[in-house]
Parts: C-alpha cells; sequence; structure tokens
C-alpha cells in the first residue's frame, strides 16, 4: 500500500516522516498542490461498475486504489497545522 503526503516542496518535517515510512518500507509519495497541474494529473476510467483512477506526480504513477493514507502538511489554504496519517474515505458514486 501507498502513503500519499500531501506537503510542500520544502518542508523539514514532512522529509523527516517519509524517510521515517520509508525505512518501514512503506511506499511513500510527496504530493505539493503547487505542482498541480504542471507536474501532477489524475486520470479516472469507469470500468462497469468501479473507477480506475491514476494519480501521476511528475514520473510516478500510482493506481488510487493501492493508496492506504494520507498525511496533509501545511498546504496552502489551509486553516489546520501539522500532519496527521488518517485512512482514506472511498466514495462511491452510482450512475444510472
Amino acid at each position: 500500500m501507498t502513503v500519499l503526503v500531501l506537503a510542500p516542496e520544502r518542508d523539514t518535517t514532512a522529509d523527516r516522516m517519509i524517510r521515517e515510512l520509508a525505512g518501514r518500507r512503506a511506499r511513500v509519495v510527496r504530493f505539493d498542490t503547487a505542482w498541480f497541474p504542471e507536474h501532477v494529473s489524475l486520470d479516472a476510467e469507469f470500468r462497469r461498475d468501479h473507477w480506475d483512477s491514476r494519480l501521476t506526480i511528475r514520473d510516478r504513477t500510482v493506481a488510487m486504489t493501492n493508496m492506504s493514507s494520507t498525511s496533509r502538511r501545511g498546504q496552502a489554504g489551509s486553516t489546520r497545522r501539522g500532519g496527521s496519517l488518517r485512512p482514506l474515505r472511498r466514495r462511491h458514486v452510482d450512475h444510472q
């Protein structure tokens, strides 16, 4: 499974957390929202009964179904500081 870390590119606390997670053999992907849309894309396709979606950040592509948790640190426009790991909520859309 993959941990998505939403953090500015130059965030030493996020750097330490990413190193710790990598040391525990977790797959980690960092996403600075300032990279969007130049270096980030999200592709999604509805296949029969589910969404198949991929997040590409620079040269790395991750299937969204492989994301196990996310951490957010100091994003622009955020009123909350600090990061915390939490499971992703999966929301499904019914198509008629």
